[in-house]
């Protein structure tokens, strides 16, 4: 078996700080104090193996650019070194993530760490709930990151039924539904996975006293989930409820709302869906 020392071949390799001086001036120092560790790990290492494809390189480029505004309204002072179970981790990650909603996920966590009046909120847990996503269930955290904890969402599914029995027809429909999502119907699957991950917690043991959300809903996605039922059964629908669960809530302070955002104190600002 080759036993090749490669640090023999560092001077050879390029300096990681002035790769950051090159994609992220002004914020090029914060950066390479923020991402301090990554050195005693031997990451500028491995780092020109890594960026061999053009599309790396792309993803690395626009992830440094996204900390350097992340940081820019960031003091020197108040930049610390991110911890290497999270900063290791995450730049593995960011030359193989193609998706910005994604990226920026990853991005928001790591200047977390990396500042000195959040790093507390960043947890290393958080990372593989990130790897574990899908770009529509990042665009779902982002609109429940306008919202504060405990607030109830209305959620309803269709059953069709008749006078001693019923079956199911469509899972978990939400208001939520009507965005810009890639692939709406897979809402019911995304609603699971994120349940799973432990964002968000709901069921059909309680309602919403709006009653008049669940009739927009209904009104809003009725025609495309339910169809004509057989002779003698009818549709119907069951009324639920999902909310932002506490870690659902750490974990969107720490990698959905930017460190602007957060630094201001607009954390989960109330609001109505």
């Amino acid at each position: 078996m080759l036993n090749i020392d490669i640090s023999k071949f560092a001077d050879k390799l390029p300096d990681i700080n002035v790769l950051y001086e090159d994609i992220a001036q002004p914020s090029a120092r914060k950066i390479g104090l923020a991402l301090e560790t990554l050195t005693e790990f031997g990451y500028s290492l491995t780092l020109p193996i890594k960026l061999r494809s053009e599309k790396a390189r792309l993803n690395f480029e626009k992830s440094i650019k996204l900390m350097a505004e992340e940081l820019s309204t960031t003091s020197e002072n108040d930049i610390i070194p991110s911890p290497s179970e999270i900063s290791v981790p995450i730049m593995e990650q960011l030359p193989y993530t193609n998706n910005d909603e994604l990226r920026s996920l990853f991005v928001r966590l790591l200047v977390k760490s990396a500042t000195l009046r959040t790093v507390h909120m960043a947890h290393p847990s958080f990372i593989n709930v990130i790897k574990n996503l899908s770009e529509d269930e990042a665009k779902i955290l982002d609109n429940l990151s306008c919202y504060k904890n405990g607030t109830l969402f209305p959620l309803i599914q269709y059953k069709y039924i008749n006078t001693d029995s019923y079956k199911i027809a469509y899972r978990h429909v939400a208001a939520i539904d009507a965005f810009c999502l890639n692939f709406p119907k897979n809402f019911p699957l995304y609603f699971d996975n994120l349940s799973s991950l432990g964002i968000i917690q709901g069921g059909y043991d309680k309602i919403i006293t709006d009653l008049d959300r669940y009739v927009k809903i209904d009104e809003a996605h009725g025609p495309r989930y339910t169809f004509t039922p057989d002779e003698g059964w009818e549709v119907s629908y069951d009324k639920g409820f999902y909310q932002i669960t506490d870690y659902g809530t750490q974990f969107i302070s720490a990698c959905v709302i930017d460190l602007p955002r957060t630094i201001e104190g607009r954390i989960l600002a109330s609001s109505s869906l």
